[in-house]
């Protein structure tokens, strides 16, 4: 069980988006193995290939609280829902990296590839249900080299030829 650390915000968070409740957090850890033979004795790291790690995250945000929809008030809901709306519709406009917390995990340098916001009318409207799925961006850094002296030499003599005729084909039709 992890340790809680006082201070830390422990609310399930979609960049700037704060989760009422969190329902699914899916992590995909996809890879590509060969489908080809392995020469016995071969470096097998090789032919697995890793790819991107995946989040998926479901959550509710409630529209309205308690007091309010004892008292009927719809107008807060549909002002939140807007608001909540906007916010995703910015993170996908942005195209920024984003930090999520749920709780247990943080997810930093991820990219959104997809969020889809729903509210019905079989909880009264009061809930804005979020589903985003997130892609890891690795980053790297860039290096520069010096180009050998050696490697730095003319080209010249050792290219192939240009121009030169590549000849004809005889076709012959069936009859």
């Amino acid at each position: 069980m992890p340790a809680v650390i006082e201070g830390v915000d422990r609310r399930t968070k979609l960049s700037t988006i704060f989760l009422d409740v969190l329902v699914t957090e899916e992590v995909d850890l996809p890879g590509k193995v060969t489908r080809y033979p392995v020469e016995d004795g071969t470096e097998i790291s090789d032919n697995i290939n890793i790819e991107m790690e995946t989040i998926r995250l479901g959550g509710n945000i409630a529209l309205v609280d308690a007091a309010a929809l004892e008292s009927g008030a719809g107008e807060e809901a549909g002002s939140k829902m807007v608001d909540v709306i906007e916010a995703l519709r910015k993170l996908r406009k942005d195209r920024a990296l984003i930090t999520c917390s749920t709780g247990m995990m943080v997810y930093t340098d991820y990219a959104i590839e997809s969020l889809r916001a729903t509210r019905s009318n079989g909880d009264g409207g009061a809930w804005l249900a979020i589903e985003a799925e997130l892609v890891k961006v690795e980053k790297v850094q860039l290096q520069t080299a010096e180009v050998p002296e050696r490697a730095q030499g003319s080209a010249a003599g050792r290219t192939g030829q240009t121009n030169k005729p590549a000849g004809r084909a005889n076709s012959s039709s069936a009859a």
